[in-house]
């Protein structure tokens, strides 16, 4: 689902999604690897009479013959289509190498933007898919904090728009999206996407590295969360000091008394599961407020 956009490769979904693309009569193969890989998607490729490869340890030159010959063979079927959004994908503190220090702050100074959300996590059935996500997003870009997205939150947000270049405005504050062309241009870059896409959830490192080069206070928030691995990548951006808003979670997280004492050794900055009552909106309005104060 996540992991080959940075090499040009359309993304298909996310992780509360892949069983419904089996079903779309489109998929001749799939390549996997050992992690988010939901629990009935086997089942369901193999009722479904379609081949499953390991990254691993299977021969990626079968698979790819597989899926041709499987594509051939379904030429004549009626094909189904999907409405497709165009995302600009892979930044990194590299990207924007050729700003120096000086120029950031002279942007910073000129454009108001508050601070930078780190959005991360999988996909959670307990609520719509990916609504969590995207409300949160919105509400943030709209208020002038500039987001980085990683794993499956980056391909919800780039399944909404919020990463083609074309509706930055359709998202993004007057001033956040002022900032984002003048960033561009400083960066010889073309334009600049309302949210930023920071790779795969195995690569929060190079979205906290970006994050990091502008300056400003960072947040972080796991909107949904489904697996250990999106859990304790929340877990470690609250050990590097970062504020972490986490919910809702599956159970992956621990008992509540765990959740308890990790939120007591690191310092408060886990904030983990949020309460029900909290809506996406009003978990990104709390980090606005919380910017605001740092001002």
């Amino acid at each position: 689902m996540c992991g080959a956009e940075g090499h040009g490769t359309a993304i298909p979904g996310n992780y509360a999604s892949q069983e419904t693309l089996l079903f779309s009569g489109l998929i001749d193969a799939v390549v996997c690897g050992n992690a988010c890989v939901s629990a009935g998607f086997l089942s369901v490729a193999a009722e479904l009479d379609i081949p499953v490869f390991c990254a691993e340890t299977d021969d990626l030159d079968e698979a790819v013959n597989t899926a041709r010959a499987n594509f051939k063979q379904r030429q004549d079927e009626k094909q189904a289509e999907f409405a497709a959004e165009q995302a600009a994908v892979g930044y990194s503190k590299e990207s924007f190498k050729q700003v120096k220090a000086a120029k950031m702050e002279a942007l910073l100074s000129k454009y108001p933007v508050k601070g930078v959300a780190i959005l991360g996590g999988c996909n959670n059935v307990k609520t719509t898919q990916d609504q969590s996500i995207v409300l949160q997003a919105k509400e943030l870009v709209a208020n002038d904090v500039l987001v980085v997205a990683t794993g499956c939150a980056a391909a919800a947000l780039a399944k909404a728009g919020m990463m083609d270049a074309d509706k930055a405005n359709h998202f993004a504050s007057p001033g956040l999206v002022a900032f984002l062309g003048a960033l561009a241009a400083a960066a010889g870059i073309g334009r600049l996407p309302a949210v930023l896409h920071g790779g795969t959830c195995w690569q929060t490192p190079v979205a906290v590295e970006l994050a990091s080069i502008f300056g400003l206070p960072i947040y972080a928030s796991f909107p949904e969360i489904s697996l250990p691995a999106a859990w304790s990548t929340a877990v470690a951006l609250a050990a590097m000091g970062i504020p972490t808003y986490v919910g809702p979670v599956l159970p992956v997280e621990g008992t509540p008394a765990a959740v308890s004492a990790l939120a007591t050794v690191l310092d408060g900055n886990l904030i983990a599961p949020v309460p029900e009552e909290l809506t996406p909106e009003i978990t990104a309005q709390r980090v606005v407020a919380a910017l605001k104060c740092q001002e």
